[in-house]
């Protein structure tokens, strides 16, 4: 039984650290490629996560509607996100040469 705990908490690790949760701040810029990917949205931070420079969201993504329809109205509003991206090699985005991670979830934060 001890052996299973141990296994489940190291499945549980490893999963988490392909994660990269950037800081609370506010989105610098905002890119779409008809072309490539078929739509493929991209984002860059105002202050970026130590490996993710930027995220993107694929065209293909199920919820890439509501995702990108969040994040333009983070944008022209000024609130601050927190994105978390997958940070693994295989999720990097084709498109850049720095490492633009593939957006996992964001979290919004409402100014006051």
């Amino acid at each position: 039984m001890k052996n299973l705990v141990f296994c489940v908490l190291g499945l549980i690790s490893l999963h988490l650290s392909a994660y990269e949760q950037s800081a609370y701040t506010t989105i610098k810029s905002v890119q779409v490629y008809p072309d490539y990917g078929g739509g493929d949205f991209t984002l860059t931070l105002n202050t970026p996560s130590s490996k993710c420079k930027g995220y993107w969201v694929s065209r293909n993504s199920p919820a890439y509607d509501i995702t990108v329809s969040m994040l333009l109205s983070a944008y022209h509003s000024g609130a601050t996100i927190s994105v978390f991206g997958h940070n693994d090699d295989s999720s990097k985005w084709a498109g850049s040469t720095t490492h633009f991670c593939k957006v996992y979830t964001i979290a919004l934060e409402k100014g006051l």
